[in-house]
Formats: structure tokens, sequence, C-alpha cells
């Protein structure tokens, strides 16, 4: 079986064609940058399949079209080592009438999503959304989850689930275009990789008197409170719900960030906004531990052993889970004391909303404790760096400000 590869910006859902040709040089080259760019895979002049790549962002995915070219499967690898890739999702879509638009929110979807240590999550939706939901969990073997990067012209490796028949296909390139138009810049192109979650300036976080318009709450100003200082016998810090503290347990249970910083003491501040229309209304925004007064010219997500960030998808993050309306900063030193605090040191640790708690333990760490934004959820951890690399800070964000914009 022979098929016709060409390169391209993308595909075009709404007209149901690839647009933006690519010379194979030109895609080449992007290939080697890192940048974004398509694979177009046709048999007998009829779309088969696309493959959109972006290595800047350890990104590559399969898409299977159908008769009418609709997109009905999708496989996600992700660039996890050098030269290997890991299919992380595979998500397959049953369309009921010819048609059913395309993602239409009846369709019936399958997901699997598979961890490199072979826990999986397959989730069945067999009408869509509103209806009802299988989700199972087993272990498969991970090692036939993993792919060669493949080399630039050769895709067949990429083949899998129902297209595993075509990888015995010959690949043939369609002729360049005689005259290609100009390369689209990258915000007119039509798609983007997928974004993990970023922090959302958080030097402003941290700017008394900052002014935010936050959607559908209204205009809010930044206060700073200064919440103690955070005693670290290791070094290895832990954010966490407090709730989670309560029984003795050890690093393997709750473990502290791969980022240590040297034994000390260091200040905890809150970032606190409070509702221009209702003063009496205060949220924490975030919690700031200091490690050097120099200010933080990088960030990055704060992660914990085995979090991989090449592996998140748009909009995602590692986080801490809260179920108290509470979080904490605590030296790893601390967790096998926690179990002997007395009922009525335990409690106070849980605030009042806006507010921050201490208690001190027999291991000479303490906790620092603080109301998590709007309550109950998950919580990104933020390191920044100076302009030299070291560490700054760590700041817990409670995304109150994720989505909001400096007022002006």
């Amino acid at each position: 079986m022979e098929l016709v590869v060409s390169y391209w910006e993308g595909w075009d859902a709404g007209d149901r064609r690839a647009t933006g040709r690519l010379t194979k040089a030109a895609a080449r080259r992007r290939d080697a940058a890192g940048e974004q760019y398509t694979v177009l895979v046709e048999s007998r002049n009829v779309p088969r399949m696309l493959i959109d790549v972006a290595w800047n962002h350890h990104y590559c995915a399969v898409w299977e079209l159908d008769e009418v070219l609709r997109r009905k499967a999708k496989y996600v690898y992700r660039r996890l080592a050098d030269d290997q890739i890991f299919l992380t999702k595979t998500i397959e879509w049953t369309y009921g009438a010819e048609k059913q638009p395309e993602f239409h929110p009846h369709a019936g979807t399958r997901m699997v999503e598979a961890e490199t240590d072979g826990r999986t999550r397959i989730g069945v939706a067999p009408e869509g959304e509103g209806g009802n939901l299988g989700e199972t969990m087993q272990m498969v073997p991970a090692d036939g989850l993993w792919r060669p990067v493949p080399a630039f012209g050769d895709w067949r490796e990429l083949f899998t689930g129902n297209l595993e028949t075509l990888r015995s296909a010959i690949l043939l390139d369609r002729p360049d275009p005689v005259a290609p138009g100009a390369a689209l810049p990258v915000e007119q192109r039509p798609w983007r990789p997928p974004r993990p979650l970023r922090p959302s300036r958080p030097d402003l976080m941290f700017g008394p008197g900052t002014a935010y318009d936050i959607p559908r709450f209204g205009r809010a100003t930044v206060e700073v409170i200064d919440a103690g200082r955070l005693r670290m016998p290791t070094g290895r810090l832990i954010a966490a719900d407090p709730g989670w503290l309560r029984s003795p347990i050890d690093e393997s249970e709750l473990p502290a960030f791969t980022v240590h910083v040297a034994p000390g003491e260091y200040p905890v501040s809150l970032s606190v906004v409070r509702f221009d229309d209702n003063p009496r209304h205060v949220r924490v925004a975030a919690a700031k531990l200091t490690v050097r007064t120099e200010p933080a010219a990088t960030w990055e997500p704060a992660l914990r052993p085995g979090e991989d960030p090449r592996s998140l998808d748009e909009g995602q993050f590692f986080g801490f889970g809260v179920d108290s309306g509470t979080g904490c900063f605590v030296d790893a030193a601390a967790l096998p004391a926690i179990g002997h605090l007395l009922d009525d040191v335990y409690e106070s640790l849980f605030p009042e909303v806006g507010g921050t708690r201490r208690a001190v333990l027999e291991s000479g760490a303490n906790v620092i404790s603080f109301s998590s934004g709007w309550g109950d959820g998950a919580y990104p951890t933020w390191l920044g760096r100076t302009e030299g690399g070291q560490v700054a800070c760590f700041i817990a964000d409670m995304l109150v400000l994720d989505d909001a914009t400096v007022a002006t």
C-alpha cells in the first residue's frame, strides 16, 4: 500500500482540509528547531490521518480521519526521553450519524490515559457528555507504549491502534508547491500544542495595592500579610492540606519538593485580596516562602519525585490537594512529629477564610497554614529562581488570580 505525505500549517476543521502548505524543506527546518507543523497522510487522494508535531513542547499527536473527514481518533505521544516518545493518551469518538458534527457533545467517547509505570485509566461514555460514564483502572505493560522518536519523513512508527495495519505502507512525498505561501505567524496557525498552566504574574501577586479585576467577582486589591517564619531543619519543603498530617507519616506518603534549600528559617507571607465592593470579603490568593530577597527572574513548577511536566496537557499542573479549605507549608522533618500534636493545637491549624495559623512541633520544625483561595481543590506551587539560577522563593498559588486582569 502507498501513502502520500505532504506538510502543512495544520487542519481547517470547518472546511475539513489541510491549510497553509509547507515545502518539505521548511517542515524539516521546523522539525529540527522544535517548531510546530502538521503532516497530512493520504491514500488515493483521500486524507487518512494527520500528524501534529511540536518537539519544543515534547508533543506529537496522530489523528485518524473518518470517511467524511471528521477526526475520529487521537493518539497523543509525549517526548519523555531524548530518543523516545510515550503514548500517554488515546481518544476515540463514535459519531451517531453522518451529519453529526466533529466532537459533538453527544458523540460517544473512549479515553485511555497511561502512566509510564503502566497505570492506566480507561473512561467510556457511549452517549457522550451527560450520559453514563464508566471508568476502570488497570496495569498494562508500559514497554509497549514507548516508541523511538521518528526520523523526519518516516512516520510509520507512529501508526498504532486502528492505524497499525498501515505500518508496512510505502510513504511517498507529494511534490512541493511551485509557489509556497509565507509562513503564518504562530498566533495565526490553526492549532497550538498543549500548554501546561503557567503562573500569572507572581511578582504582582505580592505587590501591595495592586488592583485586579476578577471575573464574576469584580475588583479586588492585594494586601500582603506576614505569616511568620517557617523553621526548616532539613530544607525539604512540603505544601499540603494540614488535614493530611493528622497521623504520623513519612515522605513516601507526602513527599517534599525535589528542589531543596539550606536548613534554616524562612519568612512566609500571604497575598490576600480584598474585594472593593465588600471589604469584609477577603481571599488568600497565594502563600510565599522567601529564600532570597533577590527577585525571581524565572518561574517553574515545584515538582515532587516522579512528576514530569513534559507529560502535562493544556492547562494542567501538578499540585497538592485540599479538602479542608486549608493549605500549609511544612518541613519534612515535621512529619514524624505531627501525630503528637494535641487535638486543640491540631484544630488551631485551620484558620478562618483569609487567615493563617502556626504550630510548633517537637522536631524543631513548625507548620504555617493558610486558608486556600476559594476552598477545596488542587493548587500548584511555583519555584522562582534568581537571574543566576538560585532559588528565590516558593509560591503556593490558590488560583484566585489565575484568570484575573490587572486593573488599569
